[in-house]
């Protein structure tokens, strides 16, 4: 693959957007790499985003969330035979609970995750994380592994102001539109094709 890198791919958006030679726009591509990783971080949800931390609260009960957090899956206690817990709005729960004990229900709250009753032991949290940010340093990841189409278009996408190419704008929006529905199909293919449907209630 010629763009399996981040400077492979800075040199393809630049190619592709015709702009070789370009100083100016060279020196932009980072930014729009990085513009393009904002943008799928806010509509991707698939499994190889997701993570699991054990998440230790304060006195009250509140835990940090992890940097990376977009979007959580499941929160539990640690406690054995406990159903994960359920999400409440912040203030809920406020004044119903003294003391700790094994939490029911939680809320979010920006990078606060906040149990109730406050948590007397670790918290297992299972969320989707941001996709690991191209750089320099971070010269290629999974998702440009898995999908460089959808960098690659995503990123000429937000070129597209920066060129005043409001035409081609919309035909890499078609291109990323389809990478992006590709990416999710082929991972509830992998995750859930070969499971076999249960009828409820009883059979013949």
């Amino acid at each position: 693959m010629p763009f399996d890198t981040y400077a492979g791919l800075q040199t393809a958006i630049t190619a592709w957007a015709m702009r070789t030679g370009d100083t100016q726009f060279e020196a932009q591509t980072p930014n729009f790499i990085a513009l393009c990783e904002k943008r799928i971080n806010r509509t991707l949800r698939v499994g190889a985003m997701e993570k699991t931390a054990t998440l230790t609260p304060d006195g009250t009960g509140a835990i940090t969330l992890p940097a990376d957090y977009l979007e959580f899956r499941s929160v539990q206690p640690s406690t054995a035979g406990y159903e994960a817990m359920q999400l409440v709005a912040p203030d809920f729960e406020v004044g119903m609970y003294e003391g700790g004990g094994v939490p029911r229900r939680f809320s979010i709250a920006g990078s606060t995750l906040q149990t109730y009753p406050a948590a007397n032991g670790v918290v297992r949290v299972i969320y989707f994380a941001k996709i690991p940010a191209l750089s320099v340093a971070n010269p290629t990841n999974w998702l440009l592994d898995a999908a460089p189409d959808l960098y690659l278009y995503g990123s000429l996408l937000e070129a597209a102001p920066y060129m005043e190419e409001d035409a081609r704008a919309q035909v890499w929006k078609t291109y990323y539109d389809t990478a992006m529905a590709d990416l999710k199909a082929n991972d509830v293919s992998a995750r859930y094709a070969t499971g076999r449907a249960r009828v409820r209630g009883p059979t013949p």
